[in-house]
């Protein structure tokens, strides 16, 4: 990038941020593996503007919610030479799970604050108290991340991850292999869960 630093000097306070995962409601902070792009490559396409890789392309609208996810998610990787995401049977378990309990317990996150990311134990459908205890509850072994969101479409929840630096870092690392996406209706609302596993 011919000399550039690089993180932009008004990305210098988020770079704290950049280190965590959280959820679109404010909850606590959880770890998530480090980044490792440039921020130019995370900002910008390749169509000499700024439109962001990820408004790029038109997935099948006839694909089940996950793998049109997963299509468009690998569109946007491709473009910046990343290898593709594949599809994990344990992560996505694990996703379906998460937002089932989410949508379960709505009302138990609206009124105690508690981060999207947890679950609080003794509630029905608990597996896990953080995203990677339900990943090795579900029995996927390595590094995992998750995000959330409460979009009406899967492309929706993708396209609100990808225009938040904290949440599109884990989506466009270089060492994620793997995703799990489920979704589930809680009140009229969808629940939204992405899993993301890394090489080691």
């Amino acid at each position: 990038m011919g000399g550039r630093p690089c993180v932009a000097a008004w990305l210098v306070p988020v770079c704290v941020l950049m280190l965590f995962g959280c959820d679109e409601q404010g909850g606590q902070a959880t770890q998530a593996p480090e980044p490792e792009l440039q921020e130019e490559s995370l900002l910008v396409g390749n169509t000499n503007d700024s439109t962001p890789l990820w408004e790029v392309g038109n997935p099948d609208q006839n694909l089940p919610p996950e793998e049109a996810l997963v299509g468009l998610l690998n569109t946007t990787r491709a473009e910046l030479k990343l290898s593709p995401l594949t599809i994990d049977d344990k992560l996505r378990e694990a996703a379906a799970s998460h937002a089932e309990f989410l949508a379960i317990h709505k009302s138990h996150y609206d009124t105690n604050g508690v981060s999207l990311h947890e679950q609080p134990k003794g509630l029905e459908g608990f597996t896990g108290e953080s995203y990677t205890a339900r990943a090795a509850f579900f029995g996927y072994e390595g590094k995992t991340a998750e995000v959330v969101a409460n979009k009406p479409t899967a492309i929706g929840a993708l396209r609100s991850w990808m225009e938040t630096v904290y949440h599109r870092i884990p989506l466009l690392d270089p060492k994620a292999i793997h995703v799990g996406y489920g979704e589930a209706e809680a009140d009229g609302v969808m629940v939204n869960v992405l899993e993301v596993g890394f090489r080691e």
